[in-house]
């Protein structure tokens, strides 16, 4: 046996090994280790981020089987343990092959055949920007650390950014791009033990109604209320109201029809009376041409940016007090819909989910049957 690792408590992990020079300097390289006399052992933080790192650099690692059980049931571990106990030692990066002079290869080629790659397979330009700037980070990582340009240390740098304190939704994204580009650009094998982060249960946030209407009617500014009309109305994307085309209005059947939203959908949703009519002064005094919000230049639309800044200084001019940005728009749309009596399956097409499960975290901000419960206080 060499280094054995169980449950302390809910914060820590207990290890213990015989006592060698080289063990010891492996211990020391550990995030967050300290020493615990009284118990004879190293106490290492209770983290996804610390486990994955000894699980690659300490071979002989142990895990008790009471440990390993509980970590069976987070997302994505067991597929690392597994993955890891595969690797035999030669396919594991060497301290020779790592202590190597740097052999950069990410330059003005490699990003060439990346946003090739993503443009055949249907990514959107969005995506492309930030996946290309995921591998620019990563470069200057590698590059700092004078590694040979390689998918080996992806599971080291999202240890790096999990210190940092990105979010988890950040590293994962990380680890989608650096995936894509070693696997599908360099054709490296996929054997690397990738791991993704649990990601935070956080509920959406909700204007209520009254909040709403202060919010659509605080702009004196007819084509900034008719942004939002259409925004809260449809329950929109940002991306997807600046991008509306004249021709996408069906008033006669009240709908609004939202093309290529996101995952390439097209979708139909609601036109509203109220907001037709706000919509109707606004093209009677503005006429636009092509895009219902086009942008400086009338031949592009308004940017995403220029919407969110729209709905900040709404948000200002209403007096509404909430962390919100222009999405909580479409999260009120949904709960007030929801609090209304419509099934909830209508509601998931209006909103173009894919899955029901992405529409249902909208149960937990209703407050429809919340408010039948009285608190005891006032029994």
């Amino acid at each position: 046996m060499s280094f054995a690792l169980r449950k302390f408590d809910d914060q820590w992990l207990a290890l213990t090994f015989p006592f060698t020079n080289e063990r010891l300097e492996k211990v020391r390289l550990i995030p967050g280790r300290k020493w615990m006399p009284q118990h004879r052992c190293w106490l290492v933080p209770y983290t996804i981020s610390v486990i994955s790192y000894m699980q690659q650099n300490m071979s002989e690692l142990k895990l008790d089987e009471g440990l390993r059980m509980e970590l069976s049931d987070l997302q994505g571990f067991t597929e690392l343990m597994d993955a890891i106990e595969r690797m035999s030692p030669s396919s594991r990066p060497s301290d020779d092959e790592q202590s190597k002079p740097a052999m950069t290869e990410w330059d003005d080629e490699e990003r060439k055949r990346m946003v090739d790659a993503l443009l055949m397979r249907g990514y959107s330009r969005k995506t492309i920007r930030v996946y290309v700037n995921h591998l620019e980070l990563y470069s200057q990582y590698v590059k700092e650390k004078q590694y040979r340009w390689s998918g080996k240390y992806i599971s080291s740098y999202t240890l790096h950014l999990a210190e940092k304190k990105c979010s988890s939704s950040y590293i994962n994204q990380c680890i989608s791009a650096a995936k894509f580009y070693f696997i599908k650009v360099l054709k490296e094998k996929n054997d690397q033990p990738y791991i993704r982060m649990k990601k935070e249960q956080k509920l959406p946030s909700v204007l209520s109604l009254e909040e709403v209407k202060r919010i659509l009617n605080a702009l004196p500014n007819l084509k900034h209320r008719a942004l939002l009309y259409m925004t809260y109305s449809a329950g929109l994307r940002v991306g997807e109201v600046v991008r509306l085309k004249i021709e996408h209005i069906d008033q006669e059947r009240g709908l609004l029809l939202v093309k290529q939203g996101k995952g390439k959908k097209d979708r139909q949703t609601l036109l509203s009376d109220a907001a037709w009519q706000v919509l109707e002064e606004y093209m009677a005094e503005e006429m636009p041409q092509t895009w219902l919000f086009p942008g400086q230049y009338h031949h592009k639309h308004m940017s995403e940016r220029t919407a969110q800044k729209i709905f900040e200084r709404a948000l200002l001019i209403a007096d509404v007090h909430k962390d919100a940005s222009i999405h909580a728009l479409r999260h009120s749309f949904a709960t007030h819909l929801l609090e209304s009596g419509i099934d909830i399956r209508y509601i998931q097409e209006l909103l173009g989910h894919q899955s029901a499960k992405t529409t249902q975290r909208y149960t937990h901000v209703s407050t429809k049957e919340i408010r039948r419960i009285k608190s005891p206080l006032d029994m």
